[in-house]
């Protein structure tokens, strides 16, 4: 489904007859780092709705456009982020894990030299993090270019899009897949791919 707001009856009929000529390079996405965008799908008319559950879960569904209104606009906002990565904070959880640390006075029980495994696991997502906000800030208001990988930010729970990927990471070719919201990590890493030679392109539009 394209991110764009939904055009008139008017607009519907230009975009249906524009067409890219083979010739020429594909159009440019008008589209930024940092844009709120909403998901549109045109199969079932409406818009991505998303929300935090409270219990680490998340409720997605489409909202219908004649219920979208001011108020409801909030659950449809996503900002698009860089890519992001998670490398390093997926390895401190297992170091987390591992060692069952669920308070900070369970260091306590570890030797000196897994404490220094924890500080070396800690420092190195700090970094990640760091790195990964200071790269989001570097792109913000940067044009995001065909086959980029990007992220989707739900504005209103700090949430990412993500799809629930089969094993193999390749997603079914006009499968269904379950859309959720996540921290991070495998299924939160979205590309636009450029429009085949004589096809009608759809807008894409931040806001």
């Amino acid at each position: 489904s394209p991110l764009f707001a939904p055009p008139t009856t008017n607009q519907r009929a230009d975009y249906s007859m524009a067409r890219s000529d083979a010739s020429q390079p594909p159009p440019a996405l008008d589209l930024r780092f940092g844009d709120t965008v909403a998901l549109f799908t045109d199969s079932l008319f409406g818009y991505l709705s998303a929300s935090a559950d409270g219990e680490g879960g998340s409720v997605v569904s489409v909202r219908s456009l004649e219920h979208r209104t001011a108020a409801g606009i909030v659950a449809e906002e996503l900002q698009v982020y860089t890519r992001h990565e998670y490398t390093a904070q997926e390895r401190l959880q297992e170091v987390l894990v591992a060692h069952e640390l669920r308070v900070p006075s369970d260091v306590d029980r570890l030797t000196p030299a897994q404490r220094s495994n924890l500080a070396q696991a800690q420092k190195a997502a700090e970094d990640e993090i760091r790195t990964n906000g200071e790269r989001q800030l570097f792109h913000t208001t940067r044009p995001v270019d065909f086959h980029t990988p990007f992220q989707l930010l739900h504005v209103q729970s700090r949430l990412f899009v993500s799809l629930d990927l089969p094993p193999g990471g390749a997603a079914p070719h006009g499968g269904t897949l379950a859309v959720k919201l996540a921290e991070g990590g495998a299924g939160t890493y979205f590309s636009i791919p450029p429009p085949p030679p004589s096809t009608a392109m759809a807008p894409v539009q931040g806001r």
